[in-house]
């Protein structure tokens, strides 16, 4: 559980909201390997997260010295019946190690 607080300006004042926000994870897999944009990562661990009011899942894929390297989320009112082009996607595109 974290909490947040937005500032939002509507018609030139601003709003204050706080929340407090609860996620739950869990670890779907660890130390595998996955090709993302033609590279190969190893040490991979992919998890899901589902926000607190039960209607958007994530799952994303950390690699071991990189960090995150792929992720997709959907509405979860949409999950049953959703084709691979509803899920939203994000993908490592480059990283520099240091």
């Amino acid at each position: 559980t974290t909490e947040m607080t937005m500032n939002i300006e509507v018609m030139g004042q601003t709003q204050t909201s706080t929340q407090n926000l609860s996620y739950h994870f869990t670890v779907d897999e660890k130390d595998v390997s996955a090709t993302v944009n033609g590279q190969s990562f190893e040490n991979v661990i992919k998890m899901t997260l589902v926000d607190q009011s039960g209607q958007m899942m994530t799952h994303f894929w950390m690699a071991k010295d990189v960090g995150p390297i792929f992720l997709e989320f959907i509405e979860l009112n949409n999950a049953d019946d959703a084709s691979d082009d509803e899920w939203a996607r994000r993908e490592i595109v480059s990283y520099d190690l240091n």
